[in-house]
């Protein structure tokens, strides 16, 4: 498959407006107001009628909208791919004949800007290696999005850190909720795009985001340390082939009373897919019953992507995984008794 990255120039700007609407601004327009015949960047309506636009074009050009996973397309004839984000686009041709065939297409209504092989998209750097029989691995990092990041907060290899979590404890004192919030939001961001590795420290910060100690902020900081420490690291994606897909399942707590946390991460191969780190809904009573819970989401996790994988063409069922015996005997036989009629 041929991976390419295109750019939809003044994408907005291509949706035409269904309602009535008038823009006034004396020093441009004077005293007559300007009446809306297409979107402008700012409006509410501006980017449901962009995707409208969008998925109109693509269904055009033979291709049909995932329903699991909006921002997915596929054509069945030649099994082309597009992943859209807003005006980024990630597309994967069969050869080089429908490759030009589709921008073709696509520049009948829109401006594109072609990017070749992704190098950078969305915050995460890509970087290709060859392979035996023609076939290609990406590894995906992020260097440039952490270094900026290690820059707004002041850190430098002079605070550079191997581990996650620190020992120093400081007064208890109140953080910048704000500042505290916005750390948080970036981390999230990193740890969802690439980094599977802080997700469950990055939750363990977002649950004190109402009321962040000034200990929560050395931690947040102790994790972009660490982040700048290990900034080339990523996860490598592969051809999948007939690998197998597994999906790994734990939970566990702090403190007896608190409720659990559940840990889910999703494997094609030797390549992660997706990850999650989640607070449980209830207090649990039991280590059984975490993790039963814990398998439970792993199998909502499980059946979407089973979905999104017949709607490419591909029958496959995953393995679930548990390292709980309570709970994989409990799924070959729900009986009610005693300690498990409650959950």
């Amino acid at each position: 498959m041929r991976v390419r990255q295109y750019d939809i120039e003044e994408a907005f700007l291509n949706g035409p407006l269904e309602e009535e609407l008038y823009v006034w601004d004396i020093h441009a327009t004077g005293h007559r107001a300007w009446r809306l015949r297409k979107s402008l960047y700012g409006t509410k309506q501006a980017a449901y009628n962009w995707n409208k636009v969008l998925n109109n074009i693509f269904k055009g050009l033979g291709f049909s909208q995932c329903f699991d996973n909006p921002g997915l397309y596929y054509r069945i004839s030649d099994r082309s791919i597009i992943v859209v984000h807003v005006d980024d686009l990630l597309c994967a041709f069969p050869d080089l004949r429908t490759e030009k065939e589709w921008e073709a297409g696509m520049s009948k209504h829109l401006t594109l800007e072609k990017r070749r092989q992704p190098q950078r998209f969305l915050g995460m750097d890509w970087s290709w290696h060859d392979r035996e029989n023609n076939k290609q691995e990406v590894l995906i990092s992020g260097a440039l999005t952490i270094e900026k990041l290690a820059q707004d907060y002041g850190i430098g290899f002079t605070r550079e850190a191997t581990t996650l979590y620190t020992t120093r404890k400081e007064p208890e004192g109140q953080a910048d909720i704000k500042q505290f919030q916005k750390l948080t939001g970036k981390l999230l961001f990193i740890t969802q795009m690439w980094r599977l590795d802080i997700r469950y420290a990055v939750q363990r910060l977002c649950v004190k985001t109402r009321a962040p100690t000034s200990q929560d902020w050395i931690n947040g900081l102790k994790i972009v340390a660490y982040l700048y420490s290990t900034k080339n690291e990523g996860i490598m994606l592969g051809p999948s082939g007939k690998e197998p897909i597994d999906i790994f399942t734990d939970a566990g707590e702090e403190r007896l009373e608190d409720k659990a946390t559940s840990g889910i991460l999703t494997r094609i191969g030797m390549s992660p897919v997706s990850w999650a780190s989640r607070k449980q809904d209830v207090v649990t009573l039991s280590s059984t019953e975490a993790e039963y819970i814990a398998l439970s989401m792993g199998v909502q996790d499980e059946l979407w992507l089973q979905k999104v994988l017949e709607f490419l063409g591909e029958v496959r069922t995953p393995r679930i995984w548990t390292d709980n015996r309570g709970a994989s005997i409990l799924t070959e036989n729900p009986d009610f008794h005693r300690r498990t009629k409650h959950i």
